[in-house]
């Protein structure tokens, strides 16, 4: 049973969402993601996997799925899921593979009106509108994953290829003329309508964020990423 000294709040949450030292795992499956959205800052683990994400996956597989370092026996752990059920039992499970700093946010309505004040749920497209968009020279459509990636599972048509840890520089000093060359497109113009794409809806949503603080002003998020798009093959 999680300890009460063990739980975190809302305001917990959004002062730590953004610490590098901090792990923010939401238990969910990512067909409840793709619904209402994930705390900036998380990563996906669902429930069902956690253990073996925790145990087994090597740091180099895990840092490849998650875009985070494989947690330390000290890393702080924050477990969320819906309405706390699954993030309780999360957190045991964690405690039982001998993490030491390990806590639970208790969702509920608090994980609704945590994304819905944290995270941008109206600006998420889906696949619809995905493929409606996909084929609009107007729009730029960027899926964020690395390439090794991107060669193991494919792309969506008319993306390109921008890996995370090099986006902001991509967006903010890679040249206009650098930019088309790299990627065979016209680098977006601030009011340019961006969409970005991930595995599952996490980096995706961190590079919303970013292209958000560089001032873009049209910017999306495909939360389904290409789990949802390849059940549309």
């Amino acid at each position: 049973m999680s300890s009460v000294a063990n739980t975190v709040d809302w305001t917990q949450i959004n002062k730590l969402k953004d610490n590098k030292e901090v792990l923010l795992v939401d238990v969910r499956d990512p067909n409840e993601i793709q619904k209402t959205g994930i705390i900036p800052g998380a990563i996906n683990i669902p429930f069902g996997t956690l253990e073996n994400a925790l145990k087994n996956v090597s740091p180099e597989e895990f840092l490849t799925t998650y875009n985070r370092e494989k947690p330390q026996i000290d890393t702080m752990l924050i477990f969320s899921c819906g309405s706390g059920h699954r993030s309780t039992r999360a957190e045991n499970l964690a405690l039982n593979l001998g993490y030491k700093n390990v806590k639970n946010y208790k969702g509920g309505r608090a994980l609704t009106f945590t994304i819905a004040n944290m995270s941008s749920v109206a600006n998420a497209v889906d696949w619809t509108q995905i493929n409606k968009l996909k084929d609009n020279k107007e729009v730029l459509l960027v899926d964020v994953r690395e390439p090794k990636e991107i060669q193991e599972s494919g792309i969506i048509p008319g993306a390109i290829n921008i890996p995370l840890g090099t986006l902001e520089n991509a967006l903010k000093n890679v040249s206009s003329e650098e930019f088309l060359t790299t990627y065979n497109r016209q680098k977006p113009q601030i009011n340019t309508p961006l969409i970005f794409s991930c595995r599952s809806g996490n980096r995706s949503s961190k590079a919303e964020t970013i292209a958000l603080n560089l001032g873009y002003k049209d910017v999306k998020n495909y939360l389904g990423g290409w789990l949802d798009w390849e059940k549309h093959l």
